[in-house]
Protein backbone atom coordinates (compact mmCIF):
# COMPACT_ATOMS: atom_id res chain seq x y z
CA UNK A 1 0.00 0.00 0.00
CA UNK A 2 2.92 2.65 0.79
CA UNK A 3 4.24 1.95 -2.48
CA UNK A 4 0.55 3.24 -4.02
CA UNK A 5 0.30 5.95 -1.99
CA UNK A 6 3.90 6.69 -2.95
CA UNK A 7 3.49 6.80 -6.59
CA UNK A 8 0.12 7.90 -6.19
CA UNK A 9 2.02 11.08 -4.21
CA UNK A 10 4.71 11.33 -6.88
CA UNK A 11 2.06 11.24 -10.30
CA UNK A 12 0.06 13.54 -8.82
CA UNK A 13 -0.16 15.46 -5.53
CA UNK A 14 3.90 16.85 -5.99
CA UNK A 15 3.10 18.28 -9.72
CA UNK A 16 0.58 20.35 -8.33
CA UNK A 17 2.23 21.66 -5.78
CA UNK A 18 5.76 22.92 -7.86
CA UNK A 19 2.42 24.69 -9.59
CA UNK A 20 1.40 26.58 -6.01
CA UNK A 21 -1.70 24.24 -5.91
CA UNK A 22 -2.50 22.34 -2.75
CA UNK A 23 -5.70 20.38 -1.82
CA UNK A 24 -6.99 19.92 1.69
CA UNK A 25 -6.74 16.59 3.16
CA UNK A 26 -10.37 16.06 2.71
CA UNK A 27 -9.55 16.81 -1.53
CA UNK A 28 -6.52 14.23 -1.57
CA UNK A 29 -9.08 11.18 0.40
CA UNK A 30 -11.48 11.79 -2.56
CA UNK A 31 -8.81 11.56 -5.26
CA UNK A 32 -7.17 8.98 -3.63
CA UNK A 33 -10.46 6.58 -3.63
CA UNK A 34 -11.30 8.16 -6.82
CA UNK A 35 -8.01 7.02 -8.45
CA UNK A 36 -8.06 3.33 -6.37
CA UNK A 37 -11.52 2.79 -7.55
CA UNK A 38 -10.80 3.18 -11.16
CA UNK A 39 -7.71 1.39 -10.92
CA UNK A 40 -9.48 -1.61 -9.55
CA UNK A 41 -12.45 -1.43 -11.93
CA UNK A 42 -9.43 -1.52 -14.66
CA UNK A 43 -7.68 -4.32 -12.77
CA UNK A 44 -11.57 -6.62 -12.68
CA UNK A 45 -12.08 -5.47 -16.51
CA UNK A 46 -8.78 -7.98 -17.48
CA UNK A 47 -9.43 -10.86 -18.97
CA UNK A 48 -6.72 -13.11 -16.65
CA UNK A 49 -4.66 -12.21 -13.77
CA UNK A 50 -1.57 -13.23 -12.39
CA UNK A 51 0.03 -13.02 -9.04
CA UNK A 52 0.73 -9.57 -9.50
CA UNK A 53 -2.16 -8.29 -10.28
CA UNK A 54 -4.15 -9.70 -7.52
CA UNK A 55 -1.48 -8.63 -5.31
CA UNK A 56 -1.88 -4.68 -6.79
CA UNK A 57 -5.98 -5.48 -6.64
CA UNK A 58 -5.15 -6.41 -2.61
CA UNK A 59 -3.26 -3.41 -2.16
CA UNK A 60 -5.56 -1.31 -3.67
CA UNK A 61 -8.55 -2.98 -1.92
CA UNK A 62 -6.87 -3.01 1.57
CA UNK A 63 -6.39 1.15 0.84
CA UNK A 64 -9.84 1.73 0.68
CA UNK A 65 -11.16 -0.60 3.69
CA UNK A 66 -8.48 1.56 5.48
CA UNK A 67 -10.49 4.88 3.82
CA UNK A 68 -13.82 3.24 5.25
CA UNK A 69 -12.32 4.23 8.66
CA UNK A 70 -12.58 8.12 7.91
CA UNK A 71 -16.48 9.37 8.71
CA UNK A 72 -17.00 10.40 5.64
CA UNK A 73 -16.17 7.54 3.15
CA UNK A 74 -19.89 6.68 2.77
CA UNK A 75 -21.24 9.57 1.98
CA UNK A 76 -18.37 9.52 -1.13
CA UNK A 77 -19.41 5.87 -1.56
CA UNK A 78 -17.42 3.64 -0.05
CA UNK A 79 -20.40 2.18 1.94
CA UNK A 80 -20.14 -0.83 0.45
CA UNK A 81 -18.20 -4.67 1.04
CA UNK A 82 -14.90 -3.75 -1.16
CA UNK A 83 -13.76 -7.13 -1.17
CA UNK A 84 -16.67 -8.65 -2.29
CA UNK A 85 -17.28 -6.26 -5.10
CA UNK A 86 -13.49 -6.27 -6.95
CA UNK A 87 -13.53 -10.44 -5.87
CA UNK A 88 -10.57 -10.49 -3.64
Amino acid sequence: MAVYVELFMLSYILPLNKRGIYMNAEAVLLKIIQVFTENLDELLSLETRNEFIHGEMTAYVEGLEILQGWNKSAYYGLDYVIESKYHI
